[in-house]
């Protein structure tokens, strides 16, 4: 049924029958103990990783995300060490999306060099983003760079990508970001390993890009990839996508959420709030 689910989702096909038998065998037997949650933490199992539990559908055409904000950890041993980094920062100014002192890095639309791999929404994301914060540290088209990234990633509470990214399925830690090209970095390629090299003090990372959530499930069922790298370099928290997102719906849902972030919401509550949003206003279809 998650096969059936992930394909009728990229074909943009009827999702129905799926997400309600996979909610049925998942959500229901335990809906009475969760029904008062406002927030759930999902910590999934092999291939339960590449379900959207967002999209899981109950019979009264509800989903889960009417019920629940929802978090996602690879592990029970990353959800600890994410929940550590985020109480050893609670109380500072940083975060606070509204405060002076929150500090935002975003690159977007990187010439990699191929007209296909242009995200034109992108940059009208990184517009929104400083409608929301202020002033902002941002990079595009060819200042897109890896450098540019690792230069800025220590100082930014926030990081936000707006990019292409690649899952190397039979080499995880080669995965990759593709950003622009330059002196240092001839391909522009910020793989998984660099990632982990990184030192990070955010509060969140936004990975607005195709495929950034992918990862190998291994035997130990961690995921290593792009979201396990950001996390192991500091980050207690990141939004990722699990297939190729069509960019007008994802430049909405970014404009949103990082709206609901800075009124005060939770991470999981403006994310919520923002899937809402585009699902009501823009398009229902799942994807």
């Amino acid at each position: 049924n998650i096969v059936q689910l992930r394909r009728a989702i990229t074909k943009r096909a009827s999702t129905e029958s799926f997400s309600r038998a996979l909610y049925d065998q998942l959500i229901k037997p335990i809906e009475a103990l969760v029904q008062n949650a406002t927030q759930l933490v999902i910590v999934p199992h092999g291939v339960l990783h590449y379900l959207p539990f967002p999209a899981l559908q109950n019979a009264d055409s509800t989903y889960l995300i009417d019920r629940h904000a929802l978090a996602f950890a690879p592990s029970a041993t990353v959800l600890g060490f994410c929940y550590r980094k985020g109480d050893a920062r609670r109380g500072n100014a940083f975060l606070n999306a509204a405060s002076e002192n929150f500090r935002v890095l975003a690159l977007g639309n990187p010439d990699v060099g191929n007209a296909r791999f242009d995200l034109p929404f992108a940059e009208k994301e990184i517009k929104s983003i400083t409608q929301t914060f202020g002033e902002i540290e941002s990079y595009e088209r060819k200042g897109a760079t890896s450098s540019a990234l690792i230069a800025g990633a220590a100082r930014a509470n926030l990081i936000h990508l707006s990019c292409h990214g690649v899952y190397d399925e039979r080499n995880p830690l080669f995965s990759a970001l593709l950003l622009a090209p330059d002196s240092t970095n001839a391909t522009g390629r910020l793989e998984a390993h660099k990632i982990f090299g990184l030192k990070l003090n955010t509060a969140l990372v936004m990975l607005s890009a195709c495929e950034t959530g992918l990862a190998k499930i291994t035997g130990g069922d961690e995921v290593i990839g792009l979201n396990r790298a950001f996390i192991f370099a500091g980050t207690p928290a990141l939004i990722a996508s699990l297939w190729t997102v069509d960019d007008l719906a994802t430049a909405i849902t970014v404009k949103r959420f990082y709206r609901y972030l800075y009124s005060g919401l939770s991470k999981a509550e403006a994310l919520r709030q923002a899937q809402r949003f585009v699902r009501d206003h823009h398009n229902r279809h799942p994807a």
